[in-house]
């Protein structure tokens, strides 16, 4: 286990992580000498770290969800509300221009929809983002209500976008 603490990447999930690999790697080294097999275990570790390096970021599921919102703004802009702008079809939210960023954020609908290819549970996926730098949520819940037209509120899926993201000339 002290192998694996010393290289593998930080997580929530590293404790259990460790356990399992520690596990692999002691049957490996255990079954060598009765089976007359052979391991290079040095490299057993090298995949292992690897692998777990590449998974990691997989695992990260705000930063998962961050990066899908990043690649489908720019594609699906005109499906957003921007400024005085209203999509004829379907509307994935509203985007709101902050001071140095903008404020991209999703209806529910279409926030489960972009989120459903890597994660299935909602509240899981909330409670990941919450503390996210770049979400924005209030102080109390996991989401942001915005005002609407007639001045209700409406919840949202809320992220600061870099304004580089988003490509405004065909939408201003």
């Amino acid at each position: 286990m002290e192998k694996f603490k010393k290289t593998l990447p930080e997580s929530e999930y590293s404790d259990r992580v460790i356990q399992r690999y520690a596990a692999i790697l002691t049957g490996l080294e255990l079954a060598q000498e009765p089976l007359n097999l052979k391991f290079n275990l040095k490299e057993v570790v090298k995949l292992i770290n690897n692998v777990e390096s590449a998974l990691a970021n997989e695992r990260n599921i705000a930063k998962t969800v961050y990066d899908a919102v990043l690649k489908d703004v720019p594609v699906t802009i005109n499906s957003f509300i921007f400024g005085k702008f209203h999509p004829t079809g379907e509307c994935k939210g509203k985007i709101s221009k902050r001071r140095g960023y903008y404020e991209v954020s999703y209806y529910p609908q279409a926030f489960e929809k972009l989120i459903q290819p890597f994660a299935t549970n909602i509240k899981v996926v909330e409670e990941s983002l919450k503390d996210a730098p770049f979400y924005l949520r209030e102080q109390d819940r996991n989401y942001k209500r915005i005002p609407t037209a007639d001045g209700s509120k409406i919840v949202t899926y809320s992220f600061k976008v870099p304004v580089a993201t988003i490509l405004t000339s065909n939408i201003e």
